[in-house]
């Protein structure tokens, strides 16, 4: 028998094999553990890197034999969880988004239409409660009303029930406020939306915003 064996595998497989880091990954680890023995005992190992499909005769077989496969019964075998994690995280990931597309009457589906934790970057204390508070549009000023047992707060200037997103974006008592804090948005002509200012990747700094209540005189309020 030739002392001289070739093994093809994709480049994901064999950087596995090759790296010399630890793995939990049984079958990385059987396939370490049968090279070594392999070599141990005289042979040359050679791994050669098979890029997909590329040129290989029999391909149109292969793609039609792996369809076909589908349609059998399920063989069972030991999967590695860490092969299963990221699709796992996948398909729970794509069922959130489609659960929270749904909500459109969520006000924090207003400034947040995306599903995921973002980490806070602020180490202001203050300013990450505020931030929670109008990102979710649950405010003293606007919700307090529930705890004293009372009507919704009206907004006295424009008759209409008070929200974050009034104060923010529509009411004209507050306009001169909006233009010396959101300049941004006025110099370039865009249109306000809480999501430019509450969003994961707003456009002005939330310090803006929290300057903004505290010249309307509401930033106690929050």
């Amino acid at each position: 028998m030739s002392r001289h064996q070739s093994i093809y595998s994709p480049l994901s497989c064999l950087q596995a094999i090759c790296s010399l880091h630890t793995t939990k990954n049984l079958l990385v680890q059987r396939s370490r553990y049968l090279s070594s023995l392999i070599m141990s005992r005289g042979y040359k190992l050679i791994f050669c890197w098979v890029p997909s499909h590329v040129g290989i005769q029999g391909n149109e077989q292969a793609d039609w034999a792996a369809a076909a496969a589908l349609a059998k019964d399920v063989t069972p075998f030991d999967v590695p969880y860490q092969d299963l994690k990221s699709i796992l995280r996948r398909n729970i990931n794509n069922k959130w988004q489609d659960f929270w597309d749904n909500q459109v009457n969520n006000k924090l589906h207003l400034v947040k239409p995306s599903v995921g934790y973002p980490s806070l970057h602020s180490s202001n204390r203050l300013h990450d409660v505020l931030s929670c508070r109008l990102r979710v549009g649950h405010t003293f000023l606007t919700h307090g009303f529930l705890l004293r047992g009372e009507e919704p707060p009206e907004c006295v200037h424009c008759g209409v029930q008070m929200s974050v997103t009034h104060i923010l974006i529509s009411c004209p008592l507050h306009e001169r406020h909006r233009r010396k804090h959101f300049s941004y948005f006025y110099r370039r002509f865009l249109p306000l939306h809480p999501a430019l200012l509450l969003g994961d990747e707003p456009l002005v700094p939330f310090k803006k915003v929290c300057e903004f209540f505290r010249d309307t005189g509401l930033l106690r309020d929050i």
